[in-house]
């Protein structure tokens, strides 16, 4: 059964899948191609919704890679960005599945992003930082592996030193730089290495 009719938009020459009602869709340009689609064809339920599905991928998949163009993501933002666009979770995974394989999505760069800027703001220890990744979605191992590179024994130093500056050691001090996100092991190491 005819529930549409390919139809050519006069403005960009594109073709598109119009029902009767008057909804429609653009058919990407490689379905036009490769299945040999034309102007006035009709549709049957099982056609118009693989094209129909064709097209939500792809516009999905446009869109993400414009998010990603503008900052770098984990797959939960990307995803939760995605659906409240209103493409289905469906579509959104197969999308991001394809992005992550084409190293278009890559949570290790998201986390190692996401470390710097935050450093560069606000020196947080490295209980914080896994804390907020852990929140933004970033899968644990990832996360440590990110989270290892940044906060070397030698870094966390530096970080406590700016902190520190000449303050002599109090509780005060111990529990500003503990509510930092510093473990009590890393004060206390910095604590003595300055005596």
């Amino acid at each position: 059964m005819v529930i549409a009719t390919i139809k050519k938009e006069p403005s960009t020459g594109r073709l598109k899948a119009e029902k009767e009602d008057g909804s429609s869709f653009f058919i990407p340009l490689k379905l036009c191609f490769s299945m040999h689609l034309h102007e006035g064809m009709e549709l049957d339920e099982e056609l118009y919704s693989k094209l129909h599905h064709a097209s939500l991928s792809e516009q999905c998949y446009s869109k993400a890679l414009e998010l990603l163009a503008s900052q770098e993501h984990t797959r939960l933002l990307l995803s939760d960005k995605l659906v409240r666009k209103g493409f289905p979770r469906e579509i959104v995974n197969e999308q991001l599945q394809a992005l992550i394989e084409e190293g278009s999505l890559d949570e290790g760069r998201y986390a190692r992003a996401f470390i710097e800027s935050r450093l560069r703001r606000k020196i947080e220890g490295r209980t914080m930082m896994a804390a907020r990744l852990a929140a933004k979605g970033v899968d644990s191992a990832i996360a440590a592996q990110a989270l290892d590179e940044a906060y070397s024994p030698d870094s966390v130093d530096l970080m406590l030193g700016s902190l520190v500056g000449d303050s002599a050691d109090s509780p005060e001090l111990r529990a500003m730089l503990a509510k930092r996100g510093f473990t009590s092991y890393e004060i206390a190491r910095h604590l003595r290495s300055r005596a």
